[in-house]
């Protein structure tokens, strides 16, 4: 028996195929669109990395200079080429060393030239007469040496003060004698008229030279009333010219050689209130 073929069994073999085979083709075509987009995005990430990355490191390499060849060997035929002329030097000469003189030993002392011959001359030897330059030597002042003043404690022989001479050779009484005489001459010569102080007493040391002429010089009030100073100092200069009007000097102190020198003295004056 003879099976028949249904129509409707072959439409539906071949809705079944076509089905099939369009599924296969979305398939593909899906498969293809997600292999695109993943080409596209790794290219992009290739392109950032190469952005990002570090510059490569140059290597350097050394290139070597060309060798250039020796030149050719001078053919047989031709001849070396000539060596350069020499040139002479001019070669100064030094002159000759003088040799130094024979060196003389000062120790060894040269003996006179003696002449032995006769002398015929009947001139006589001329004498010089050396008394008179003796006597000019022995005649001419010495020269005084100028010493600085100095203290009655450095001298030999004390000043005199005019009418101490009965003193002469005795230092202390010297002194004594000289601080009365000349304080009784200052009193002759200052103002008795007391300074309007509070004060029973008012005094002033006078330091002053005697010259090696016998002067007074250099007065210096030293300690005491300042206002009694002028008064005191005006009176001593008073009287030192006065022993120079009336030729009253005095004689100067010496050293122990005998040189007078310059003499440092000092004078209390002193004056008392009448009012006390």
């Amino acid at each position: 028996m003879e099976v028949k073929k249904s129509q409707n069994a072959n439409v539906q073999k071949s809705s079944m195929l076509y089905f099939l085979v369009g599924l296969n083709v979305v398939l593909l075509a899906i498969l293809l669109m997600f292999n695109y987009k993943q080409y596209d995005e790794a290219l992009v990430k290739e392109e950032e990395i190469a952005e990002v990355e570090a510059p490569t490191e140059a290597v350097l390499v050394e290139i070597p200079e060309p060798k250039t060849p020796p030149p050719p060997p001078p053919k047989a035929d031709e001849p070396p080429p000539p060596p350069p002329p020499v040139v002479p030097q001019e070669i100064e000469q030094s002159p000759k060393p003088v040799p130094p003189p024979p060196i003389q030993d000062q120790n060894t002392p040269t003996p006179p030239k003696i002449n032995l011959t006769p002398s015929n001359s009947t001139e006589g030897v001329k004498k010089v007469d050396l008394s008179a330059l003796k006597q000019k030597t022995q005649e001419a002042p010495k020269e005084e040496r100028v010493a600085e003043a100095v203290t009655v404690n450095r001298v030999d022989q004390m000043a005199v003060y005019p009418g101490c001479e009965k003193y002469k050779g005795k230092k202390r009484e010297l002194i004594k004698c000289f601080g009365e005489k000349l304080g009784d001459d200052i009193l002759k010569y200052l103002n008795t008229e007391f300074p309007d102080v509070n004060k029973e007493t008012v005094g002033v040391r006078l330091e002053f030279h005697v010259d090696e002429n016998g002067y007074i010089t250099n007065i210096n009030p030293k300690f005491g009333d300042d206002i009694f100073k002028p008064e005191a100092k005006r009176a001593l200069e008073k009287t030192a010219d006065y022993l120079r009007r009336k030729g009253q000097i005095i004689e100067p102190a010496r050293m122990s050689n005998g040189d007078k020198v310059k003499l440092i003295f000092t004078q209390d004056v002193k004056l008392k209130n009448p009012n006390y």
